[in-house]
């Protein structure tokens, strides 16, 4: 589905370096791209398979990498040039649960801060993470929409499990859903011809696109430098830079995707995201079974942090639950200050899947500490 969902949206060229959580995705892209006469390259590391793709956008041409969250790390200088430059790329990255050589192979969201906070000075990465077959789809093709809209790298953060594991799909108007709709069919506007720049479209807020090889003179610097590509220090040069952050915080409730299950008016909301919201919508049965009012945020994007979207699901509650398969509690960290009128709990677990039970188990200790402490 994330092959398919890039391959629709109209990628033409994917770069990787391999691993074994990639290489269904790789062997797909590659076949893919084949059929319609585009390029992929197996790369001999992970910088250069995103400098080639960044590379590629630079000529107008819609690009896409995969690599795994240690794999991530070594991407960072070609991540913040393409930031800097404002260039538009995809990038799957498959998470992984700590600081270990394989841990990819083990599986886990220990990648949450690693993938967000990879540009220096904070700069927000357009983030989403898929749960279901389904969200690999409008995840990726909502990737590929916002990355061209706003001409910014954005990242496709996926559990092991969900980018290994084979499930039905019914291919309807609910089962299969691109975004925005146009997106499914839309393609690339490319010509082909190297004296007609290609053009991204963007809101008025982000300036047009314009691809290297065409018969005006294109200067790409990654330097900090102004709106004419000069490298001097000014006030236009700390404007430029103000503009690449707000460029994406602006939209950011337009990027927001998070999907919302069980009793609107539940007085305990979980909050997950990837494999583990699939866990946790288990849970949400066997809570209502057990007389709990609960419901649960499924989180698509989770950067910019979908703010106004949480805290509206979250006015009633009086407990929210965050349940993530990392160690520290990554996202519960980032959206803890928005609940000020909740009491805000983890559910976190290392090497080893979450289950239901142990989110119910919390579920029902923070209505103790709520109700008796």
């Amino acid at each position: 589905m994330l092959a398919r969902g890039g391959l629709d949206a109209g990628c033409e060229f994917f770069a990787a370096y391999p691993t074994p959580t990639t290489s269904t995705l790789c062997s797909e892209m590659t076949a893919g791209l084949l059929r319609r006469r585009g390029a992929a390259i197996s790369a001999p590391d992970e910088t250069a398979a995103l400098a080639w793709a960044v590379g590629a956008s630079a000529r107008g041409v819609k690009a896409m990498v995969a690599t795994s969250g240690q794999g991530w790390s070594r991407m960072t200088d070609a991540v913040e040039y393409a930031v800097a430059t404002e260039l538009p790329v995809v990038a799957v990255v498959v998470a992984q649960s700590g600081p270990a050589s394989g841990g990819e192979s083990s599986g886990g969201q220990g990648d949450v801060l690693l993938a967000e906070h990879s540009v220096s000075g904070g700069f927000t990465l357009p983030l989403f993470a898929p749960s279901t077959a389904q969200d690999c789809y409008e995840v990726i093709t909502a990737a590929f929409y916002w990355a061209e809209r706003l001409r910014t790298p954005v990242v496709v953060l996926c559990d092991r499990d969900v980018a290994i594991t084979v499930e039905d799909v019914i291919e309807d108007a609910d089962g299969l859903a691109a975004f925005p709709p146009a997106a499914r069919v839309r393609g690339n506007a490319k010509t082909g011809d190297a004296t007609r720049p290609y053009a991204f479209a963007s809101p008025e807020d982000v300036s047009p696109f314009w691809a290297i090889g065409g018969p005006s003179r294109m200067t790409i610097t990654g330097a900090s430098h102004d709106t004419r590509g000069r490298t001097e220090r000014t006030e236009e040069t700390i404007s430029v830079l103000r503009h690449v952050e707000q460029k994406i915080s602006t939209h950011a409730e337009e990027m927001s995707m998070v999907r919302v299950d069980g009793d609107p008016d539940a007085d305990t909301f979980i909050v997950s995201f990837g494999a583990t919201a699939r866990v946790a919508t288990d849970t949400v049965r066997l809570a209502r079974a057990r007389g709990h009012k609960v419901a649960l945020a499924t989180v698509l994007s989770l950067f910019p942090v979908p703010e106004e979207r949480l805290r509206h699901i979250a006015q009633r509650a009086r407990r929210v639950i965050v349940a993530e398969e990392n160690l520290t509690g990554q996202y519960r960290q980032i959206i803890d200050p928005l609940f000020s009128r909740n009491r805000v709990f983890g559910v976190t677990s290392l090497g080893r899947r979450i289950t239901p039970l142990q989110i119910l188990e919390a579920i029902e200790e923070a209505e103790w500490k709520v109700e008796y402490v």
